[in-house]
């Protein structure tokens, strides 16, 4: 009989009004972050979709507080 091991959880897309909630920053700052390098980019989702993977913001949320701790 084999184990039956479940399935690792469904990557947590944010979508732009979602990220702008979670982030607390406007839309314009997001897309000149994403535009200087500063914050990860959005992936593209479909012809006219895209969102941002919420495992990538909170790693880049956690970076920024580690530089903000001198770490």
């Amino acid at each position: 009989m084999q184990a039956i091991l479940p399935h690792p959880p469904a990557p947590v897309i944010l979508r732009l009004p979602d990220l702008i909630k979670y982030i607390r920053l406007s839309r314009s700052t997001i897309y000149q972050m994403v535009a200087d390098g500063q914050m990860p980019a959005p992936i593209k989702l479909g012809p006219r979709a895209s969102g941002w993977l919420k495992l990538d913001i909170d790693r880049w949320l956690s970076e920024r507080a580690m530089a903000r701790a001198g770490k």
